[in-house]
């Protein structure tokens, strides 16, 4: 069953409670009814939990209250028990599934993905149901889910295993066989930025100001995702804010290498001149959970930026306010689908590139597949390709505009080295993969012409693609 806490203690702590007062008042009305030995007053108050009242004593009041609540705690504990038992069965039945899926998560309500194409899903909440095909692991702290994982790791090892991350960051993790991991905040920030596609309308030559408020994790995660996603040209010029009390960025990354005429500034939310930098951005992100009366001023305050505010929830007060630029973003209905939880398109497409470069490089053994190859890739390397093949997708709109092919092939080695920078990389004359140095970290203009051909190839292989 399961054990859920409240206030520190498990709320089964309460129930052994609440179900022992009709015992301990039995006990003490049989004594005042007469009862000589205290052993036969417990157990004619253990009877009472079977609505059998022995008759040899005279009522009481606290024999009166237990004659009544014993048998509601008897009725309670059959129809608890009845409850479990439904749901341990009805658990293991799906679970004989070929497309059964498990998912463990401390609030079921949270999900709100569908079940897809016919997939037979359970929310056990931290029971453990140890046939289904497929184990996602979803608890409210990266803590509690790498236990979980840990502490049924033998009984996982021939299942498909997916744990979302809410504080570790995707790149950093160790290899596990058969564990793929689920950037959450990372996945919000993507759609955020697909969601607003900066590159479909913004003009080279014009200049661009994106406050992010909230230097948390996800406030993090929209600040890389912006660097990475939000290239559309060579001389474009954005201005990111990035705004909050949380230091950790700015001083994990005080060397970072910006590449073109972005620029990123720190702000902290007490800055005397904070209101008039908000109303002279074009976007205002607010990239944590803001109450109702923050969201309300910025709308006030920004009432000529385009302001983006996180809301997990769907169906709050803030879509109820007249301020018609408000958008909220990051919805669990969003970003917690069969698609990005099992079937990520995005994870294949970046296999497939692996495979396709291995190809190129003549590094592929006899019956390599795409899956074999990805396996062997560290976690950093699977996150570059993923974030190659996002970007990808961007690139192609801009072909669509007849850009020239070294321009977006700048623009893609730009990305390649703000990735590379934001997993703490840097340059070096040689190339030393466990002290993160590359040769290449530095402007494409000082590629040599070898160098510069790589970037080519990833653009003319994307032309292909769309004829």
């Amino acid at each position: 069953m399961e054990l859920t806490k409240e206030n520190g203690k498990p709320k089964a702590f309460y129930l052994i409670l609440a179900a022992l007062i009709p015992f301990v008042l039995g006990t003490l009305g049989y004594m005042e009814a007469g009862s000589k030995r205290i052993s036969d007053a417990m157990y004619g108050a253990v009877a009472l939990y079977g609505l059998n009242l022995t008759d040899d004593y005279s009522y009481n009041v606290l024999l009166e209250i237990a004659r009544w609540s014993a048998p509601l705690v008897t009725a309670a504990t059959i129809l608890s028990i009845f409850k479990w038992a439904r749901k341990f069965v009805w658990h293991r039945l799906k679970s004989v599934f070929a497309d059964s899926v498990a998912v463990y998560c401390d609030d079921d309500t949270k999900l709100s993905f569908q079940e897809g194409a016919g997939r037979h899903v359970v929310y056990p909440g931290r029971e453990f149901v140890p046939n289904a095909k497929s184990q996602i692991i979803l608890f409210d702290t990266d803590d509690e889910s790498l236990k979980f994982y840990e502490e049924n790791k033998a009984k996982l090892e021939s299942k498909k295993v997916y744990i979302g991350l809410l504080e570790l960051d995707y790149g950093l993790m160790c290899e596990k066989a058969n564990v793929s991991f689920y950037d959450i905040d990372g996945s919000i920030a993507r759609n955020l930025w697909k969601q607003i596609a900066l590159w479909r309308n913004a003009k080279a030559e014009e200049t661009y100001t994106i406050s992010i408020c909230g230097t948390g994790h996800l406030g993090r995660n929209v600040l890389e995702q912006a660097l990475l996603m939000n290239l559309y040209a060579r001389e474009q010029k954005i201005t990111y804010n990035f705004i909050g009390d949380n230091d950790v960025w700015s001083v994990v990354h005080q060397d970072f290498q910006i590449e073109n005429g972005d620029q990123i500034q720190f702000f902290h939310s007490d800055e005397e001149h904070l209101c008039e930098r908000l109303k002279q951005s074009d976007y205002v992100i607010v990239a944590m959970k803001a109450s109702i009366e923050q969201i309300q001023a910025l709308g006030s305050i920004c009432d000529q930026s385009k302001i983006y505010y996180y809301a997990p929830q769907t169906g709050g007060a803030c879509e109820h306010l007249a301020f018609p630029n408000l958008t909220a973003y990051g919805s669990n209905e969003e970003i917690y689908t069969d698609e990005n939880i099992l079937g990520n398109q995005l994870i294949d497409e970046a296999m497939q590139e692996n495979f396709d470069y291995m190809q190129s490089c003549g590094k592929l053994e006899a019956g390599a597949t795409k899956e074999s190859e990805w396996k062997k890739l560290s976690g950093f390397l699977k996150w570059s390709n993923i974030s190659s093949s996002d970007y990808g997708h961007i690139l192609r709109e801009l072909m669509k505009a007849d850009r020239d092919e070294k321009e977006l092939a700048e623009l893609e080695h730009i990305r390649w080295c703000r990735f590379h920078y934001l997993n703490h990389w840097q340059y070096g004359e040689r190339r030393n993969d466990q002290l993160r140095i590359h040769t290449c970290l530095k402007e494409f203009g000082q590629l040599d012409e070898k160098q510069q051909e790589k970037d080519l190839r990833v653009v003319c292989k994307l032309q292909n693609s769309m004829k």
